[in-house]
């Protein structure tokens, strides 16, 4: 008895914190195609490369979009790694 009573608080403590995680999610959704939908509007290639990169450094590496406790962490170092990647997000946003 008493371990169905544990799996069942176990149970709802999972499914809270998914439902926080999905929320936190939508938030972080919704405020990406935002900043997206901005860069639309920019005629200019260099300022759409450098609104590019802003949001490659704020979605990507500033850890919004990174899944918690993931890879990948916003340290220093390894950066010759991190500005690839940067690269080659950059050419995929402006193809």
């Amino acid at each position: 008895m008493s371990e169905s009573r544990a799996r069942a608080a176990t149970g709802a403590q999972e499914l809270s914190a998914e439902r926080k995680r999905a929320a936190k999610l939508t938030v972080m959704h919704s405020r990406l195609l935002k900043d997206v939908g901005e860069l639309a509007s920019l005629q200019d290639s260099k300022l759409v490369k450098q609104a590019a990169v802003k949001l490659n450094k704020k979605h990507l590496r500033g850890g919004e979009l990174r899944p918690e406790g993931g890879e990948g962490g916003g340290g220093e170092g390894g950066g010759g790694e991190e500005e690839e990647a940067d690269a080659r997000a950059l050419e995929e946003i402006l193809k």
